[in-house]
């Protein structure tokens, strides 16, 4: 009201947290999750970015969460800045991944994520996935290369992701890494893929390698083309028309690569 008092205007201020908390080693990424305590449950509300490569190999280090439906995860964002953590190898139990839950505002970004070839190499579950066991949130921009074995082979496993729940998205990621079942299949219904269950609606412009799965999702083997890609095709530049050129090097011939530190820019020490 241009005629009223001016000192009884309203002023709505929204302040949005953008700080992002620096992981520049081991240690860092292991303090995110000590445990379930106050401390771990209020590190899962932070922002963190990803300053360096990490090798996990011959490190103790446990699911990040608790990944029971009624568990607590990443409600912040994890910004992997282009950078890689390999040496990925852990027994997550039922549902469980690297993230053991992502909720519906956490984000998972700008990450690759790898481990070794050998037996006990990768990430041991069931119903779980590779990146996360539950997702409620968001995955964009990931490169999963971690092999993923289960003994319980009526029980599906993904490659990226265990269970997508409603309201979670996958958006431009890529998983290679081999699924394997070290039970016997020969009346398994269900097997391995993408996902270990959810809906491919959710899923938007990524793709997994054939020969490393039995489909999309691996609950009930489902099969879908636009996301189960041949090495030829998952090496050919066309497949990421859309990718983002700051956070991606798409190159005719190569698996696609994330950027290193493509955005540290966020960054707030």
């Amino acid at each position: 009201d241009a005629g009223g008092d001016p000192s009884s205007a309203e002023l709505t201020i929204t302040v949005t947290n953008h700080v992002f908390k620096e992981i520049n080693g081991i240690e860092d990424l292991q303090a995110i999750w000590t445990g379930n305590n106050a401390v771990s449950r209020q590190n899962l509300t932070n922002n963190y970015i990803l300053m360096t490569d990490i090798d996990l190999s011959g490190v103790t280090f446990g699911t990040i969460g608790i990944a029971d439906t009624d568990g607590i995860g990443l409600s912040g964002t994890f910004d992997g800045n282009g950078h890689k953590i390999s040496g990925v190898k852990m027994n997550v139990g039922w549902n469980g991944g690297f993230f053991a839950r992502i909720e519906s505002t956490g984000v998972v970004k700008n990450l690759h994520l790898e481990s070794g070839t050998g037996a006990d190499d990768g990430v041991q579950t069931i119903y779980g996935g590779a990146l996360v066991g539950f997702l409620y949130g968001r995955v964009e921009n990931c490169f999963v290369n971690v092999r993923v074995y289960t003994s319980h082979a009526s029980q599906p496993i993904g490659t990226l992701a265990g269970t997508l729940q409603e309201g979670g998205v996958i958006v431009n990621s890529i998983a290679i890494g081999q699924a394997v079942f070290t039970g016997d299949r020969s009346a398994a219904e269900h097997g391995s893929g993408f996902i270990s269950s959810g809906s491919a609606s959710q899923i938007t412009s990524s793709f997994v390698l054939d020969t490393t799965v039995d489909g999309s999702i691996g609950y009930n083997k489902v099969a879908d083309e636009n996301i189960v890609k041949t090495e030829t095709e998952l090496k050919t530049a066309t497949t990421f028309e859309g990718w983002d050129s700051s956070i991606w090097t798409i190159s005719e011939g190569s698996y696609p690569a994330l950027i290193p530190n493509c955005t540290s820019g966020q960054a707030d020490a």
